[in-house]
């Protein structure tokens, strides 16, 4: 019994500490790590407007749009470029990387 009350004690252990009682920020997997000055969401007329003009197609843009966009270098953890503005994992760059499109939150 003492057994069997150990291995059920391990393992709720193991799981405590691998899955966080508050959900992380998105992290950037296969996207672009950028640092916004704006982050805008991208079905407002007045984004769709201003993507319509740059000839940027926004009718299938999941996420937000994020305006005079610069990359950040993440090296271990570390970021290469101090973002206090926001920091965000864009799908698309436009406009040599100042747009960036389908655009999520990360934390840094």
């Amino acid at each position: 019994m003492f057994a069997k009350l150990a291995v059920f004690a391990t393992l709720l252990v193991t799981l405590a500490a691998a899955k966080p009682l508050h959900p992380a920020a998105a992290q950037c997997n296969t996207g672009h790590i950028q640092c916004c000055n704006e982050v805008q969401q991208s079905h407002t007329a007045a984004m769709q407007a201003l993507l319509g003009v740059l000839d940027i197609p926004f009718q299938n843009v999941n996420g937000e749009v994020g305006l005079q966009c610069n990359p950040i270098s993440v090296i271990g953890g570390l970021s290469g470029t101090d973002c206090s503005q926001h920091p965000v994992c864009c799908d698309n760059l436009q406009n040599n990387g100042v747009i960036g499109v389908g655009c999520v939150p990360i934390s840094l």
